[in-house]
This record gives C-alpha cells, sequence and structure tokens, in this order.
C-alpha cells in the first residue's frame, strides 16, 4: 500500500530540496527532487511565495529560489516534529 504524501509534507519537501542547495535553484530540479509534477509546482510555490516561505530571484532569463528565514524556521520545526512522532517509546 502506498502512502499518499499530504500538502504539508510536499511543502517541507519543497523547501528542504530547495534549503539543500548553496545557492539558488530552478523550477525543473525542484519538481524533479520533490517527485511531483509541474501544475503542482506551480501551486505550491504560489502558496510558498504568499506565506514569504520562499523569495523568488530573477536573474537575466532564468528565474530561481531560495528559502527565507521563516521558511528555515518552519522547516526546523516540521523536522522537529516529525522525528518526535516517529520516535518509538521505549
Amino acid at each position: 500500500m502506498r502512502i499518499r504524501r499530504s500538502n504539508l509534507d510536499i511543502c517541507a519537501t519543497i523547501l528542504d530540496t530547495i534549503a539543500k542547495e548553496e545557492r539558488a535553484i530552478a523550477k525543473t530540479q525542484i519538481m524533479y527532487r520533490a517527485n511531483i509534477s509541474f501544475s503542482q509546482l506551480q501551486n505550491y510555490l504560489s502558496l510558498l511565495l504568499e506565506l514569504d516561505l520562499i523569495k523568488e530571484l530573477k536573474q537575466e532569463d532564468r528565474v530561481t529560489y531560495e528559502v527565507t528565514e521563516k521558511g528555515k524556521v518552519l522547516l526546523k520545526s516540521y523536522q522537529k516534529v516529525k522525528e518526535l512522532m516517529t520516535t518509538t517509546r521505549k
């Protein structure tokens, strides 16, 4: 059985994908690394931009993305909650 990712999981995956890069990253790279379709990517990028979790950088003929400080805080919090939720009882 395949477990579907929640919207929050997908947003966190996108943030993590962008954050792991040393420089800004293009849409195509995000799409492949986050394993989502282009239309899904467009919707999630719009949401993340609106929430100020990522920022868009325009360089000549290319658009790239970086995680904002607010996005980094959210990602760290998400990872901590996920870690706590998956920790087994002793």
